[in-house]
C-alpha cells in the first residue's frame, strides 16, 4: 500500500466495534467489559465510524494499530460435551483435545450473537 492514503484504527476502536456489532452487545455492556464509561464507548464508536466511512468513501486503506493481538475461539465437542478456548489462527482445531473426536463446532463468543444485556 505504498501510494494509497490510509486511516489508522486503534485496537480500542476495533474492540468496541467487535463487541457492539459482531457480538451484538449494548454500549453499557461493552463499557463494562472494557472497563470504561458508556460515554467513552460512544466516543470510540463515533471515531471508528468516521474513520471507516472516510476510508470507504475516499478509497483509503485501513490500518489497525496498537500492538500484537491473539485471536481465540471457543469450541464444543458433541461427543463428550467438552468446551475449550484456543487460538484459532492460523487454523481451526480438527479434533477435541479431551476425547479426540472430530465432531466439534465453534461456539459463539457470548450471548449467542444476539443483542441482549449480559447483566
Amino acid at each position: 500500500m505504498s501510494n494509497i492514503e490510509s486511516v489508522n484504527l486503534s485496537l480500542d476502536e476495533l474492540e468496541v466495534m467487535r463487541l457492539s456489532h459482531l457480538e451484538g452487545l449494548y454500549q453499557e455492556d461493552t463499557a463494562r467489559i472494557m472497563d470504561v464509561s458508556r460515554q467513552t464507548v460512544g466516543r470510540i464508536l463515533n471515531s471508528a465510524y468516521l474513520k471507516i466511512t472516510d476510508a470507504f468513501l475516499n478509497g483509503k486503506a485501513i490500518n489497525i494499530e496498537g500492538g500484537n493481538v491473539e485471536f481465540s475461539c471457543r469450541f464444543h465437542c458433541y461427543e463428550c460435551n467438552h468446551e475449550w478456548k484456543t487460538t484459532c489462527i492460523p487454523k481451526r482445531p480438527s479434533k477435541c483435545p479431551k476425547c479426540e473426536s472430530p465432531t466439534i463446532d465453534n461456539l459463539p463468543r457470548c450471548c449467542d450473537n444476539e443483542k441482549k444485556s449480559i447483566s
